[in-house]
């Protein structure tokens, strides 16, 4: 032909081309050469071996269609001698297809559905002598006539037919490893006939728990709790399974995260600040930054997956999952400015401006400088793993007063520094509360505002009290718990209510706002309707900001607690008012938003 290569041109070409291959790096010593960064090397290695992996109990899918379709064209050759035997193969291994009528040649609906796991049991010489020579002569044949399809036919059959041992595939997302090292799998299931798992995490994904996973009959019961997903098989092929859901989750283990608020990661502290990462309905936030998470919910940071549960430990969160947004902005909020006290400009920022005016009319609504206190008290929350590991004490805050004195819509509106859209709190004195519950909301909010309201000395349990006095210093609280874990009380409370707890010890750990329609200056309310929904941006500029924040928080708690004046007061009174100070105190220095007068007066 016109177009063929010289002999010369074909020789130089090869020459050329073992040069090549002679000068390259194998495939294992890819890795070697640090082309890429070592946590992209680890996964470009973990993703080619998964890959190239070949499952141990394989599932009905795209390499059985073209089986099936190599069978036909075999059953359709009368010249073959075992054209029918090919066909009643074909048919075999439909049975492991998701169910259709497109007879293994595939359609949209077929490929969205998923096939059986089976498993092949080999053809053996004793048990199956007829069919073992056969194949075992066609095999000869076929090789000697160069009929390739032929032999891989013969030996597709010796290695045996399948037989379904489920009408489901089984797809693990990941791991979850929750605090105590236990590990739970996050998976997603879906039949033959397209059904799929309806669970509350992403993707419709549910808990396998390793109890349900370790025998037959267990991981039967499990399954048939999720919807119509049956298996058939005993414990070698569910051996096959684990031993292959091990290799694919083999680099995808992930944290599992069943409290929202800071989630503590060890190690050497990065200057003031303990390493960690704090998590929000919408994200997480590490080293000053907001980290979203992926498509199945996975935050990921420092090269290890995190995932939010969408309940705690034992319960629903139950003032939800603080949304912290971290895409809001100043000017998406729409705000009219044109009463503030100080308008933004050169020297004042449209933040510093925003909380100057919050602080303004808060102490009028509580005619003095108790309403800082209040937001003092709100913003040490962003250092409390700090304080804690520092002090080992957390003081959160009380506010009371009489019926219709605005205690419960000011400590509202004061959540919502948090991300918390909520207008009251767990009711202490209604027996629908009780003291575990309580523990197992303490467990759900790490370092975030848990509030509780209506607090009535002589209608509050003992039990309850307990709780409240013993967060302070997060005394042991030896409670049961039905997965046999000590509960861990991971915040401190902001109580509401009409009294002041009887018991000195209790009032002494935590510093005390009063409210008081009679002193009120102003009547706010309106304004704080408005503008409380935005209060969040306070609460993530210190997120941004932490670690600016927690040095200037210690350097005015320190100048607190050495201040020669309070020596003779009450250790506990001066360490929690202290705290609400440092608070306040290092918010007005970030922001510049206060005069020096001012901060005198505080």
């Amino acid at each position: 032909m016109p177009n063929d290569l010289s002999k010369e041109t074909k020789l130089r070409g090869r020459a050329a081309f073992a040069d090549v291959l002679e000068s390259s790096n194998a495939a294992y010593e890819i890795g070697q050469l640090h082309l890429f960064h070592d946590e992209d090397e680890a996964y470009i290695q973990s993703e080619v071996e998964r890959k190239l992996y070949e499952p141990k109990l394989p599932n009905g899918g795209n390499r059985e269609r073209k089986m099936i379709a190599r069978l036909r064209k075999l059953a359709s050759n009368r010249e073959f001698a075992g054209a029918s035997r090919a066909g009643y193969a074909a048919g075999q291994w439909e049975k492991v297809l998701p169910t259709c009528t497109c007879h293994g040649v595939g359609c949209k609906k077929c490929f969205k559905k998923a096939g059986a796991y089976y498993s092949r049991k080999k053809l053996k010489h004793k048990e199956n002598k007829d069919e073992f020579t056969w194949y075992h002569a066609l095999k000869d044949s076929a090789h000697t006539s160069r009929l390739w399809e032929q032999k891989w036919f013969a030996q597709m059959m010796l290695d045996g037919l399948p037989e379904a041992v489920s009408d489901f595939s089984i797809e693990c997302k990941f791991l979850l490893r929750d605090e105590s090292g236990v590990v739970t799998r996050l998976v997603h299931l879906k039949n033959i006939f397209g059904a799929m798992s309806r669970g509350p995490h992403p993707g419709g994904c549910v808990e396998l728990e390793a109890d349900a996973f370790c025998a037959p009959e267990k991981f039967r019961r499990w399954g048939l709790a999720q919807g119509n997903f049956e298996w058939f098989a005993g414990i070698t092929e569910l051996h096959e399974l684990q031993q292959d859901m091990a290799h694919d989750t083999a680099y995808r283990i992930v944290h599992k995260v069943e409290s929202c608020g800071w989630f503590p990661l060890g190690g050497k502290r990065d200057g003031p600040l303990l390493r960690g990462i704090w998590f929000y309905d919408e994200c997480g936030y590490a080293d000053g930054k907001a980290i979203k998470p992926d498509e199945d919910g996975i935050v990921w940071y420092e090269g290890e997956g995190y995932f939010l549960t969408d309940t705690g430990r034992e319960s629903v969160f139950v003032q939800g999952r603080p949304k912290i947004q971290p895409e809001l902005k100043f000017a998406d909020c729409g705000l009219d400015i044109r009463d503030w006290d100080m308008k933004p400009d050169a020297n004042l920022s449209e933040l510093g401006a925003f909380f100057r005016e919050m602080c303004k009319r808060y102490n009028e609504t509580l005619a003095g400088y108790e309403g800082v206190m209040i937001v003092g008290g709100m913003l040490a929350y962003a250092v409390g793993p700090e304080l804690f590991a520092d002090n080992r004490f957390f003081s959160g805050l009380w506010a009371h007063g009489q019926r219709g004195s605005g205690k419960t819509s000011g400590v509202s509106w004061a959540m919502n520094i948090w991300g918390f859209n909520v207008t009251s709190g767990i009711a202490l004195a209604q027996r629908t509360s009780t003291a575990v519950g309580i523990l197992q909301q303490a467990e759900n909010y790490s370092y975030l505002p848990l509030w509780l309201d209506e607090f009535r000395a002589y209608q509050v349990e003992m039990d309850k009290a307990g709780i409240l006095r013993n967060a302070y210093d997060r005394a042991m609280q030896a409670k049961w718990s039905p997965d046999g874990k000590v509960r861990t009380l991971k915040t401190n409370f902001i109580v509401s209510g009409e009294t002041t707890s009887d018991d000195g010890a209790t009032r002494n750990r935590f510093p005390h706002v009063q409210f008081s329609a009679d002193k009120r200056e102003a009547n706010h309310e309106d304004w704080f309707t408005k503008h409380a929904p935005y209060f969040v941006l306070f609460g993530r500029h210190l997120m941004e900001n932490r670690k600016t924040f927690a040095t200037q928080f210690h350097t005015f708690l320190t100048n607190w607690l050495n201040k020669p004046k309070l020596k003779e007061i009450d250790d506990r009174a001066r360490k929690v008012h202290g705290v609400v100070f440092a608070g306040w105190m290092s918010m007005v220095s970030m922001l510049g938003s206060h005069t020096a007068k001012e901060k005198k007066a505080f």
